[in-house]
């Protein structure tokens, strides 16, 4: 697939949770152009995507993209444009992870809001009268997963908290793709390294930045 076009994609829709958010497998585009007021991107964690009859579920980052979880794999996203960040964490679990990746970083102020008590398959948006958490750190016993892109001046890192939403703005550089990943070890094998951790579309995966 030539990753330099906007290709339509429509995902195969193969589960239908209580909420009524549909599950499929395919990337999201947004509009390349650098963008004059803040892109929306919407990030979710179901901690019950079957893997493999071995392994059983694991967890996985989806895109919510009109009421449609898709695939993680491939975002792609503006150049120089502000980007609102949302992730919404369905897993109530924590995970080991290295004190460093406790802090928030590349991030709007270095901070991100956290909404408490997210409810698994709630795909609502904080409302005006919930008031977030601002903060520059997560305590590392609280942290399910992060959300973290290095290289070529995006360097950014979201410790996410368990059964949590947080909101955060960063900013895209030069166009050319990037890796993001968690950096919690929620996956199988030795240290928790393998399964998701080591699946793309799982916990890491390719920000395109065009």
């Amino acid at each position: 697939m030539d990753k330099s076009h906007n290709i339509l994609m429509i995902a195969l829709v193969v589960v239908v949770l209580a909420s009524g958010v549909s599950l499929g497998y395919a990337a999201t585009h947004i509009n390349a152009t650098p963008a004059s007021k803040a892109v929306s991107l919407t990030l979710v964690i179901n901690p019950d995507r079957f893997f493999n009859s071995s392994v059983g579920t694991q967890p996985s980052y989806f895109i919510l993209n009109n009421g449609t979880l898709q695939s993680a794999e491939y975002i792609y996203l503006p150049q120089y444009s502000t980007i609102a960040l949302t992730i919404i964490d369905w897993d109530s679990g924590s995970s080991y992870v290295s004190a460093q990746y406790a802090n928030v970083s590349g991030t709007s102020n270095n901070q991100v809001a956290i909404y408490n008590s997210t409810a698994v398959n709630d795909t609502s948006m904080p409302q005006a009268n919930e008031s977030p958490w601002m903060t520059s750190f997560v305590n590392v016993s609280n942290i399910a997963h992060t959300f973290t892109v290095s290289g070529n001046g995006m360097n950014v890192n979201i410790p996410v908290q368990g059964l949590s939403t947080e909101l955060a703005t960063f900013q895209t550089s030069a166009p050319g793709q990037y890796i993001w990943v968690c950096n919690a070890m929620c996956g199988t094998g030795p240290g928790g390294a393998g399964g998701a951790m080591a699946t793309a579309g799982w916990m890491w995966g390719y920000i395109n930045v065009m």
